[in-house]
């Protein structure tokens, strides 16, 4: 199809694309490689992770395949109306960065938003336009709440949450379709790409589906072939028409320019060298043409932590501070910070085109769907109303499957015989493609009798989710919820898959920016289940992959990395979250070649021969493997298909298919199966704890920013906190005296210490380990990232290579599970009174401290932890966590003395103590041996009653376990000196103090207002 752009005064041309022709050159081996014209719809596929290479397509193809695509008659079965919408309602959650992203975060609730954004509509166009990350994805992905939960979303998921914003502000909105016109330095800054080579252009909005109405080059041609760079571009979008005094004005959150950050070069920094890092990883072993053997793994473990840690000594130096970007590269949004907008039409409008308008939500075509079928169960849900949420399947008491969202009872099924193995059927359709490739049709066994929850991810994802189902877990502990309900274990399980989801998408933003690609999540689905231990298998994945130079080995090596990435994720996701050990492809493999296992090359001219007549414990599998042999799939597969880690015991090996076009590669273990299983069993709450206590974000470590306001009002978070000196025994500052200071914030409600939910002391400080990957990812600082970083660079350029050697291929798996060791154990966290610090753990064992943050963190021959300030304070922690001692520079000392898990005595080299009364694990008295203070609980363990030295009381309320709402003092004991209304995200709404002055919070978690009034 030839589409003209105009006239210009330039050498420019129009650029020939459509047909179902892809914008770059198809490699798959699906592709049309024996006609030697490509497939419009070509996937590479695997167990885990599929791409499909999807054509540009033009406004007309698209809009013609959207209408003749039928919709199921009844969708998003337990669902209440989404409008108006609205967040979770339990305690304080905002959302959380997604990979590459810096931007502030909102409350996931849009009434609370709208609100704290002051029902102004500038200041909501504001907050979406500055803070969103744009996916060039055609319709739907994630909607109005997963857009704030992720700080990402398409032009229709920013549009639908200013749409929501505005209407929960009282405005009449709705969303509008029309056409950009776009000049290739504005396709530039707001996609941050290279528009030098047009075709990658149209590569990266074709595998976005985004249609596509004409395109010109500075030179004439067509795509694929044309190497000119992009002049202009016409395409479709979406954005936002809202009536504002009687007057119809336009806003775009979507379309935002960015600056651009250039990474530094890696190869040097690193000091990786290709060629001696793999004759380091071949040395000794035996290398055949049907076989490798006793690949050295010590030497790529050193290489990989020798080039980490000279990343890391590269990054002190020049870049302390550093963020990820700052190191490989990303961009930042532009703010808009011009006049009051108020437009009648874009300025970048393609007037010509008239405007389609939808009144009242986004068409359901133009959303992705995901269709569930199980024992009599037939439910189709579109996206946005499942993202975040909790989707889950359990049984009753008659043995039938139950499918529940967020505790909703949706649909029903057929009783089943516990312990039976049966079928669940998933279809992912994303209805608002043209082209149909994206869509995803694959069935998962479960167990029946257990509890399960269907993961799901669309486009890049942060955060977010996982601190969603973290609060929910909390909130349900805390409630009194069993550890066996839907609530409590479905929670942790939504934790889990959610957590594997993130960590895989930052991992490949990672992969993208070494390469030059953009990786498009369509959609990621599948189970997280628990059946005596957890296991996550989300074998629905489906990306596009495009490199900004038309690269596409690039494309390939980026995939897959992915692939292989997310294999070895399945097992660490399942160690992180739940300690349990976990198998996956990439582990065992590395097992068996620790072992001196031969790993396999094979292939339908050496099966017969060469593999199967040496093959150990294969004989269920013989007829698998070749079958897929004689298919054409090459096998990457270790001599011995009884690999055991635990309790585990199976197979696991990589398909490949290679063709004229491309490859395809798959990472199976056990009957077919693809996902981190648990090896050992694991109660449901000891599951529970174990996940509640290895996925803390710094959102929710933190109890008080320090930036106070009123009594105080934390102005960050809107926490309500409020610390007391109860006794203090000596002078100056500890530890030549000791003093005991009650703390509170009402943003650790559901966190039960010696003094009651909510409540800590000054004196109460530990040391735990945990696991976070997104942390040594870098999240928050590149020195983090350091081993991550190394490993990747290391994968890219050994999976780069088109013929996929073995030696290479075993090679990237044994530093890929290294890599995932990183991931785990990897974090200290250093609590104390309301705060909390996380030290990342680097290759060399060390511990990288938070940004800005001087203070050190050392792990002790012993497995205990040392904490030194910045004056050299230190602070030594027991083998239980516990702070065991505090030493001053100047050689005062302080000693803490425990009985069991109850803080007894602190004293200090000066002879001064304080004694600490408990009772069933809640502090009664503390005493300096000549005066003594008391504390008394409510019966729902809440501190009641302080008493003082003097015996006068200061008396506490709550609304709820461990969410004050009165304050009164012993001057005035009838009168609350502070009086707190919360808002639906548990954040103080109002406050009222002892002279009737009431006092209004705004806070958007961008800017905070505080308004005061009499009453």
């Amino acid at each position: 199809m030839l589409l003209a752009a105009g006239t210009h005064a330039h050498a420019a041309g129009p650029i020939t694309f459509g047909n179902g022709v892809p914008a770059v050159g198809a490699a798959s081996p699906e592709s049309a490689g024996k006609s030697g014209a490509a497939s419009p719809q070509a996937r590479e596929q695997t167990p885990g992770l599929s791409r499909a290479v999807l054509a540009p397509v033009t406004p007309e193809e698209s809009e013609r395949a959207i209408r003749a695509r039928p919709l199921p008659q009844v969708l998003n079965p337990g669902l209440a109306p989404r409008l108006p919408p609205s967040g979770r309602t339990g305690g304080a959650q905002t959302a959380q960065r997604v990979a590459g992203d810096a931007a502030p975060t909102g409350p996931a609730s849009i009434p609370e938003l709208a609100r704290a954004l002051r029902n102004d509509p500038d200041l909501i166009y504001e907050y979406v336009r500055n803070n969103v990350e744009y996916v060039p994805i055609w319709g739907v992905q994630k909607g109005p709440v997963g857009t704030i939960l992720d700080n990402q979303g398409t032009a229709f998921d920013q549009a639908g949450l200013m749409v929501d914003l505005l209407r929960q502000a009282g405005y009449t909105a709705s969303y509008v379709r029309g056409r950009l016109n776009l000049m290739a330095a504005q396709v530039g800054d707001w996609l941050g790409v290279d528009t030098t080579n047009v075709c990658a252009v149209l590569n990266l909005l074709g595998n976005g589906q985004v249609p596509i109405a004409s395109v010109t080059a500075t030179a004439a041609g067509s795509c694929p072939g044309s190497t000119a760079a992009l002049y202009s571009i016409k395409i479709d979008h979406v954005w936002v028409k809202v009536n504002i005094g009687g007057t119809s004005y336009y806003f775009d959150p979507s379309y935002k320019p960015h600056t651009r950050k250039t990474g530094i070069d890696l190869v040097t920094a690193t000091g990786y060298n290709a060629a001696a890092y793999l004759a380091a990883a071949t040395s000794g072993a035996t290398v055949t043409a049907d076989y490798v053997q006793n690949i050295h793994r010590t030497n790529i473990r050193n290489n990989l932590a020798a080039y980490a840690g000279n990343l890391a000594a590269y990054l002190r130096t020049n870049k302390p501070a550093g963020v990820l970007d700052d190191v490989i590269g990303g961009m930042t949004i532009n703010p808009h910070s011009g006049p009051i907008l108020r437009q009648t039409t874009l300025p970048y409008q393609d007037t010509s085109v008239a405007l389609t308008e939808w009144t009242t939500d986004i068409p359901a075509s133009y959303k992705p769907t995901l269709r569930l079928q199980y024992q009599g169960i037939d439910a189709t849900y579109t996206s946005d109303a499942i993202y975040g949420k909790r989707l889950s399947i359990t049984y009753n008491g008659a043995n039938q499957p139950v499918l529940m969202l967020d505790g909703t009872v949706a649909a029903t099924g057929t009783a089943t015989t516990p312990g039976t193995y049966a079928n669940v059927s998933f279809t992912v359709t994303h209805g608002a493609y043209a082209y149909t490739y994206a869509n995803q049709a694959f069935t998962q066994q479960i167990k029946a009798g257990g509890t399960f929850v269907i993961g799901n991810g669309w486009g890049p994802v942060g955060r977010g989710a996982i601190e969603r189902h973290r609060a929910r877990l909390e909130d349900a502990r805390a409630s009194g919820a069993a550890d066996t309900s839907e609530l409590a274990l479905g929670s942790s399980l939504a934790l889990l898959s959610s957590n594997w989801i993130a960590q895989l998408v930052q991992a490949t933003y990672i992969s993208d920016r070494l390469s030059r690609t953009n990786t498009l999540f369509h959609h990621q689905v599948g189970i997280a289940g628990y059946n005596t231990s957890p296991y996550v298998d989300l074998p629905g994945n489906m990306v596009g992959v495009i490199n900004q130079d038309a690269n596409t080995n690039k494309e390939l090596a980026a995939f897959f990395t992915a692939a292989m990435h997310g294999s070895i994720l399945e097992s660490t996701a399942v160690q992180q979250t739940s300690g349990v050990s976990a198998v996956s492809t990439v582990k065992l493999i590395d097992i068996a070649s620790a072992a001196g296992d031969r790993i396999y090359d094979a292939r339908a001219a050496n099966y017969a021969s060469a593999v199967q007549p040496n093959l150990v414990g294969c004989s269920s599998w013989t007829s698998t493997f070749s079958s897929a042999v004689s298919a054409g799939w090459r096998l990457i597969l270790p001599a011995r298909c009884n690999l055991t880690e635990g309790g585990w015991t199976g197979v696991a090996y990589y398909m490949i298919y290679t063709s004229v076009s491309g490859y395809s590669i798959g990472a199976i273990i056990g009957g077919g199966l693809a996902g981190g299983f648990g090896t050992s069993p694991v109660s449901q709450p000891v599951l529970n704890s174990a996940v509640l206590a290895s996925s803390w974000s710094l959102d929710s470590l933190t109890g008080f920013t320090g930036l106070g306001l009123r009594d105080p009002i934390d102005m960050t978070k809107g926490y309500f906190v409020y610390a007391h000196g109860d006794l203090a025994t000596g002078v100056g500052e500890f530890p030549h005296a000791l003093r005991f200071e009650r703390l509170y914030s009402s943003g650790m409600r559901n966190q039960s210490a010696a003094l009651g939910k909510g409540w800590t002391h000054n004196l109460a400080s530990s040391a735990s380990a945990s696991s976070d990957g997104l942390q040594s990812m870098g999240e928050d600082s590149a020195l983090d990232a350091a081993g991550t970083i190394a490993e990747t660079l290391v994968s890219l350029d050994l999976l780069g290579d088109a013929a996929a050697p073995l030696t290479k291929m075993v090679t990237a798996t044994l530093g890929q599970r290294w890599y995932g060791e990183q991931l785990t154990g990897n974090t200290v966290i250093v609590r104390n009174g309301l705060n909390g610090e996380v030290f990342v753990r680097l290759p060399d064992g060390s511990y990288n401290a938070p940004p800005a943050n001087s203070a050190k963190l050392i792990r002790n021959a012993d497995a205990t932890y040392t904490y030194e300030t910045a004056d050299k304070a230190r602070l030594n922690f027991d083998a239980a966590g516990r702070i065991g001692s505090y030493v001053h520079p100047s050689g005062v000392q302080a000693s803490f003395t425990y009985s069991g898990s109850d803080l007894t005595q602190v004293s200090n080299s000066l002879g001064r103590t304080l004694t600490l009364t408990s009772a069933s694990g809640r502090i009664t008295a503390v005493s300096d041996g000549s005066r003594s203070v008391q504390y008394a609980y409510d019966a729902g363990g809440n501190l009641a009653t302080f008493t003082d030295a003097t015996a006068k009381a200061t008396t506490f309320q709550y609304d709820l376990p461990g969410r004050m709402t009165k304050v009164f003092y012993p001057s005035n004991p009838t009168t609350a000196f502070a009086a707190n209304v919360y808002d639906s995200l548990g954040r103080v709404q109002t406050q009222s103090d002892a002279n009737g002055k009431l006092y209004t919070g705004l806070l958007p978690n961008l800017r905070t207002h505080w308004m005061a009034t009499c009453v």
